[in-house]
């Protein structure tokens, strides 16, 4: 389901067949569906947070393609960097479609079926098309975040997630392996947060030394930072 979820939530789902119960987290996935709804819902041009109806509008997809075509925004990093940190805060404080903010709420119930008042920490994790793939790890270039029951409706994380998408960090690395920023889609992995986390890492399922020996790459250190 990788082209669906991302590759990040199929694995996830993938070591839960393979490994002992209780080993891989319980999660949950939102499809990519769900930030293109988002990504194509109609804004109005003056105020790009607000949703619009029956007037003039743009998407953030137009406003992305915008930037695009701007030669100042091809040619010079800083007004790139600019543009894209603009971009993650319009995102991030912009309105979703209702609809869409009450299915995304329902994914509470997997882990707290009696519903409000909930308790359950959230780790909301990026899943997107291109990393985690032969030739193309991506680790590190997208967000991730803990929502926490004070923070209200599990939009305002997502909308996190999906605003990582066009981190500097990650517009740079797919210009430079020419992958297309208009065919790349967020979904989002969710599970349980763990406070007692003991190690963070990386692992490559190969040998990044010699190719010609199989091996494994694991990058790790104690705690609970990102080694990313």
């Amino acid at each position: 389901d990788w082209t669906r979820v991302g590759v990040k939530a199929a694995n996830v789902a993938e070591l839960g067949k393979i490994l002992a119960d209780g080993v891989a987290p319980k999660g949950y996935a939102l499809p990519f569906a769900m930030y293109d709804e988002f990504m194509r819902s109609p804004r109005c041009p003056e105020d790009m947070t607000v949703l619009c109806a029956n007037k003039p509008s743009l998407t953030f997809y137009d406003y992305v393609e915008n930037l695009l075509k701007d030669d100042e925004f091809s040619h010079n990093q800083s007004v790139r960097e600019q543009a894209l940190t603009e971009l993650r805060e319009l995102i991030e404080k912009s309105e979703a479609p209702q609809s869409l903010v009450d299915e995304i709420e329902t994914v509470r119930l997997f882990w707290e079926p009696a519903g409000e008042p909930f308790s359950q920490r959230l780790r909301v994790r990026s899943s997107t098309n291109n990393e985690d793939l032969p030739g193309f790890n991506g680790a590190g270039l997208y967000g991730s975040f803990t929502h926490k029951p004070k923070e209200g409706r599990l939009i305002n994380s997502i909308k996190q997630v999906w605003a990582s998408l066009w981190t500097a960090r990650a517009f740079e690395e797919r210009r430079l392996h020419r992958i297309a920023h208009m065919q790349t889609y967020m979904g989002v992995l969710i599970h349980p947060n763990y406070g007692d986390e003991q190690v963070n890492g990386v692992a490559i399922s190969k040998n990044i030394y010699n190719p010609d020996w199989e091996g494994f790459y694991v990058n790790a250190q104690y705690g609970e930072l990102s080694i990313t």
